[in-house]
């Protein structure tokens, strides 16, 4: 290639190539953006082995001794015989008793205001009345007592994995909740758990929109440190609004962006203005090829949305396994970029005199 050769002249010109020749030089294009695509596309980082946030991740001692405070108002000082009378006494004086409660019957605090028909607080850390305790508790015990009822004939009501493959000469219910506390869980019934619940699956998911954030503060950096004027956006009405005003059909994106949370706008966080002509700025992760698919498919609806240059930044390994990525290079024109390619893709917005 020629000195200087910029990512975006490549991958645009290997489309072109692919899209319009015809017979052999089309397959020899094709092939060649398949190539380039697994090169220019490979991304580093990796969400799913990384784990960020972990100061919002509970430590295990706040459970061990919210259920420590739950036994000593228990008549057996156990919690053989827990009770919602208890239950809501110990709560008065350890905020994290019912999510703690939450965790042993297996199911998340936003799962137990669900089941309660939402009389609970919004934040289990507030104060509650006894009237909500009786229903938290209600839930939980039905659980823990293995009384719920599937609808589903076949079915199993879900259950932590230490409830539902106790042996049958085990103690059960509150019983084996009060020998797990004593005497802890067998180190099987931990890696049980773990294959069943997805390994931090429940926390990568909080924190997903953790790397979107990462990779446009480094960009919005590098916008700064090359002197481009820049918008980040934040998902509120007036970043929806300035992406409706670049809109082709204004008034048909600016409903899908008032309405739509999850649309193909709010992947776009970023608006830079180069020698004064706007480029909008996608970015999107996918861990897996799965993912990458999914995501693909709402990504190729963006170019057309609007009517100035849609730049894309694709996190995560599941891109370059795909190979209808290279429907993203066709789409948005070989402004396609990872994490390792954000500076290129600053120049390629550049003016030539000026990149």
């Amino acid at each position: 290639m020629p000195s200087g050769t910029r990512t975006r002249e490549l991958l645009s010109a290997l489309a072109i190539l692919s899209r319009e020749a015809q017979g052999e030089i089309a397959d020899l294009g094709n092939q060649a953006l398949q190539s380039a695509r697994k090169m220019y596309l490979k991304s580093e980082m990796d969400p799913s082995s990384e784990l960020l946030d972990i100061d919002t991740v509970t430590p295990p001692v706040f459970y061990r001794k919210a259920l420590e405070r739950l036994a000593t108002f228990t008549h057996s000082g156990t919690l053989q015989d827990v009770n919602e009378t208890a239950v809501y006494q110990a709560q008065t004086q350890d905020p994290w008793v019912i999510q703690t409660l939450c965790a042993v019957a297996g199911m998340t605090y936003k799962e137990l205001r669900d089941r309660a028909d939402g009389q609970l607080p919004n934040d289990p850390g507030r104060a509650w009345s006894v009237t909500q305790i009786s229903a938290a508790f209600n839930v939980i015990d039905r659980v823990v007592r293995g009384t719920v009822k599937p609808r589903n004939p076949t079915a199993v009501a879900r259950r932590p994995v230490e409830m539902l493959f106790a042996d049958e000469i085990a103690p059960r219910g509150w019983d084996l909740i009060e020998q797990l506390r004593a005497e802890g869980a067998p180190y099987e019934t931990l890696l049980a758990q773990r294959v069943v619940g997805t390994s931090w699956g429940a926390h990568r998911n909080s924190t997903s929109s953790k790397v979107q954030a990462q990779v446009t503060d480094e960009l919005c950096r590098l916008l700064e440190e090359h002197e481009v004027p820049y918008r980040r956006l934040k998902r509120d009405k007036a970043a929806r609004e300035a992406l409706a005003a670049l809109a082709v059909a204004r008034d048909q994106v600016l409903k899908e962006s008032l309405n739509d949370t999850e649309s193909v706008s709010a992947q776009v966080t970023v608006l830079a203005e180069p020698a004064g002509h706007t480029h909008a700025i996608a970015v999107s992760v996918a861990t897996d090829g799965g993912t990458a698919n999914k995501s693909g498919g709402k990504l190729l609806q963006l170019p057309p949305k609007f009517r100035v240059p849609v730049a894309v930044v694709l996190i995560g390994p599941g891109w370059a396994k795909r190979t209808e990525s290279a429907e993203l290079v066709h789409a948005f024109d070989g402004r396609t970029y990872t994490e390792l390619t954000l500076d290129q893709l600053v120049r390629d917005m550049l003016p030539d005199d000026v990149a």
